[in-house]
């Protein structure tokens, strides 16, 4: 991993490793790699795409099943040896990705208390392990103000009101004409990436485009 991960959270990881088996997380079979071969055959990858009143976020597999279950004991569960494993699977498979004509592309930065609690950012490792988009073009545009609450408690305006002054333009950046890809793990009414392409559209970018891995169910 090319991110700076925590060493007590990896350390006791490993201890795991080595007094119990490995285990598929999802089906609870025997696996080398926390989520077996079978149950990540079983994700649905095809490329979709969202208007949020505009703004355009592409999207590749649903919410659910094995990629809720990932996602779970990643980001609440901080385990660094399936985000290992999980980002291999994801750069090995043949998902479609979308080829919007965008000049730069860029992740929504994590919030500074969950970053420090897990000893790492989920949508940066994710995107540096997995490279679904060409590295040249890949900037960090925008930085965190502040912490902010999770957000999946939240209704729509308290998500908007969460977010407010949440973003900024990271230092000795320029967007001005360009189209900017937004990159993220999981999106679900879209208030992240929107927050995000405020900023950004503020800047000078002529474009904001969208991307997640996973979409919510309908």
């Amino acid at each position: 991993m090319t991110a700076v991960l925590n060493p007590l959270v990896r350390m006791s990881k490993h201890v795991l490793d080595i007094l119990l088996p490995n285990h598929c997380l999802h089906c609870g079979q025997p696996s080398a790699d926390y989520v077996c071969a079978r149950c990540f055959s079983s994700c649905p990858f095809e490329l979709k795409s969202f208007d949020l009143e505009g703004l355009t976020v592409w999207s590749v597999t649903p919410y659910d099943g094995v990629m809720k279950t990932c996602l779970h004991h990643i980001k609440f569960e901080s385990h660094t040896p399936l985000m290992a494993a999980w980002t291999s699977a994801l750069k090995q498979a043949a998902i479609p990705l979308p080829d919007p004509g965008y000049d730069l592309w860029t992740i929504v930065p994590g919030s500074p208390d969950r970053i420090r609690r897990r000893g790492w950012d989920v949508a940066q490792v994710l995107f540096e392990n997995w490279q679904p988009f060409p590295s040249d073009r890949h900037h960090i545009l925008l930085s965190r103000t502040r912490n902010t609450a999770p957000l999946f408690e939240l209704s729509p305006t308290e998500r908007m009101r969460e977010l407010e002054g949440a973003f900024c333009m990271a230092s000795n950046t320029e967007v001005k004409g360009k189209h900017i890809l937004v990159a993220d793990d999981i999106f679900t009414l879209g208030t992240t990436v929107s927050a995000c392409a405020k900023i950004l559209m503020a800047a000078g970018a002529r474009q904001v485009s969208g991307f997640a891995l996973c979409y919510p169910l309908a």
